[in-house]
């Protein structure tokens, strides 16, 4: 058995194309945002490209979860809100997470693979 060098299990994993994964969360309810904020990490988790966008009312989920969002971020999940939905909640965005549309979020999306929540 090789030995694990200490220094690499710290290490942030670096994102692949393989495997990578789009996943739109599709309305404001709690559990489907718990379900997408765990396929997300467990994805980035395996060093994965992995992008989670909020569509219209679901962007209201990034006001209640802030330890969700900093875990996300932190695993380098890419993280996209509806600008409709921004605007119609009056939300601002912390730099980290980006405004855009679903047209935009899928003509970015590339070979990810793409679930809706």
């Amino acid at each position: 058995m090789v030995p694990v060098d200490a220094r690499l299990t710290d290490m942030a994993p670096v994102a692949t194309d393989a495997g990578a994964l789009a996943i739109i969360v599709v309305t404001a309810d709690v559990e489907r945002w718990r379900a997408a904020v765990a396929i997300a990490q467990a994805n980035a988790a395996l060093g994965r490209r992995t992008a989670l966008y909020l569509h219209d009312a679901a962007t209201g989920l990034l006001a209640e979860d802030d330890a969700a969002i900093a875990g996300m971020l932190e695993m380098g999940v890419r993280l996209v809100a509806c600008q409709t939905g921004l605007a119609a909640l009056g939300l601002a965005l912390p730099p980290e997470i980006e405004a855009g549309g679903l047209v935009s979020f899928l003509a970015e999306t590339g070979e990810e693979r793409v679930i809706a929540v």
